[in-house]
């Protein structure tokens, strides 16, 4: 039994494919509403490639009988509403099916009441008795039937034999694009300036935000300390106040009185941490002293740890938080206001606009820079204008383009319209215009005249077939079928010849 798929209306090849290669069934009915998207023929074109090397036997069914006729002529199997209204194309397979129709059972013979009366001679002569006939005639009856039904199987043999060409032809990449330009004052396509027309839409956004203040200050207290100076040189060694003591973490250390290492001797100095904190804690360590880089023939060593040093850590608003807080909101005005104008488009409509970055915000903020506070408040308001066009406009431009650029002897096999890419060549958004250039791939292939093949190709063996298809350099391959087995010449009726077109 056939597993019916019902399709939406504005459903694309991609979609549609998918939902028949997830279900399981071999037979299945695609309920498509009638002047439903997928009863262009790009998108039947695009559906029948992607479904032609399954096992599913697809079929088609609407009251949309031009559309039924369109999915017909490409190859599919149609059922509509309204059969009549669709005739069979002379290019579809035409399959045919015998049905044993079965002998209608004797009905059963009434009983009747007979009356057995004395016929009189006037009655025999009226109706004399029936003869059965002879052997002889019963079987030249015989032979006869059986001659007869010899000779419909042979003229339904030499009329039945049908041949299956499937043929798969090379298909060309074609890179498109082109730009094209949104106008708020235009009020139809116009194709030959590539221009459509748009609405301007501006959307106010308010967006109230708490921020972190990141600015640190220590009011705590430096860590200090004894370090013994070894000087290994023969001379002495002056060392003045504040010289500087580096430990292997490079934190730094100065020394609080001026002191002299004698050559060959050492002398205690007293430090204190360059900088407030524990960050200054530290265990006994050796010291180099940066004034002297280089000489390794005097150094510093402490016997004991480093202590004092405390955290008091308050903070405070700088610049950079300012600023960091503007372009996070920015993004966030952006989006919600982007949230805001889909809520209120319909699903056809797309938007475009300069990039948030370019948001003018008025802020205010309820402390200064500098200010020693943990966190403050931002309240930011905004308008942000959206330039919107109706997405079928820019796909009706782009298609009418591709048509024109198109070779007569060649037909889209996938336009490429469901992947175009954008990209912003110029905005003046608040003049209601922008430019923008449009990118996409189209497929296309080769068109071929079925009904003048099946003529010249009638009578033609496998070979010949072969042969003939030569003139054609993009076809790929070619696969013939003659039914019945024994058949090997191409049926001389045309309607008796399929030619299946794949890429």
């Amino acid at each position: 039994m056939a597993n019916i798929i019902y399709i939406e209306a504005d459903e694309k090849s991609t979609a549609i494919a998918k939902k028949i290669l997830s279900d399981k069934s071999k037979t299945i009915k695609l309920a498509i509403p009638k002047k439903a998207t997928a009863f262009s023929e790009s998108v039947l074109l695009t559906l029948f490639k992607k479904l032609s090397k399954t096992n599913k036997n697809i079929t088609i069914i609407s009251n949309d009988n031009d559309g039924l006729k369109i999915a017909q002529k490409i190859g599919f199997n149609v059922e509509s509403t309204n059969p009549a209204a669709i005739k069979k194309d002379s290019s579809s397979k035409i399959k045919i099916v015998y049905k044993q129709t079965a002998k209608p059972k004797s009905a059963p013979l009434a009983k009747k009441n007979i009356q057995v009366t004395e016929k009189s001679d006037l009655d025999t002569a009226n109706n004399p008795p029936t003869e059965k006939p002879n052997l002889f005639t019963q079987i030249l009856f015989t032979a006869i039937s059986i001659l007869s039904i010899i000779i419909i199987v042979s003229v339904i043999l030499l009329i039945v034999p049908s041949t299956t060409i499937d043929i798969t032809t090379q298909v060309d990449s074609t890179p498109f694009s082109q730009n094209v330009k949104l106008d708020t004052t235009q009020k139809n396509i116009d194709f030959i300036n590539n221009t459509i027309p748009a609405q301007s839409i501006t959307i106010e956004e308010e967006l109230k935000q708490e921020a972190r203040a990141t600015g640190q200050t220590n009011h705590g207290e430096k860590a200090s300390g004894k370090i013994t100076v070894f000087n290994q040189a023969s001379a002495d060694v002056p060392l003045i106040a504040n010289t500087r003591f580096s430990s292997p973490d490079g934190i730094i250390y100065r020394s609080t009185n001026s002191v002299n290492i004698p050559g060959g001797g050492s002398s205690d100095v007293f430090v204190t941490c360059d900088q407030i904190g524990t960050i200054g804690n530290i265990g006994p360590s050796r010291f180099t002293l940066p004034a002297l880089s280089g000489s390794d023939y005097i150094y510093g060593q402490s016997n004991s740890s480093m202590s004092g040093g405390t955290d008091d850590i308050t903070y405070a608003i700088t610049a950079d938080d300012m600023k960091f807080s503007e372009d996070e909101i920015k993004q966030k005005i952006y989006d919600q206001a982007i949230q805001d104008l889909l809520n209120k488009l319909p699903a056809n409509k797309k938007y475009f606009s300069d990039p948030y970055q370019q948001i003018v915000l008025n802020t205010n903020t309820d402390k200064q820079v500098g200010d020693e506070v943990d966190t403050f408040n931002i309240v930011a308001k905004s308008s942000i204008t959206f330039l919107v066009y109706d997405e079928k406009d820019l796909e009706d431009l782009v298609a009418n383009s591709l048509s024109k650029s198109l070779a007569k002897e060649r037909v889209y096999v996938n336009n490429g319209l469901s992947e175009l890419s954008t990209q912003t060549v110029s905005t003046n958004i608040s003049a209601g215009n922008a430019e923008l250039k449009i990118s996409t791939t189209a497929l296309s292939a080769p068109i071929y005249n079925t009904d003048v093949i099946k003529k010249e190709i009638s009578g033609k063996n496998a070979e010949q077939v072969k042969e003939y298809f030569l003139q054609y350099p993009e076809i790929q391959q070619i696969d013939i079928k003659f039914w019945p087995d024994w058949v090997k010449r191409v049926s001389s009726i045309p309607s008796r010849i399929s030619i299946d077109i794949s890429w």
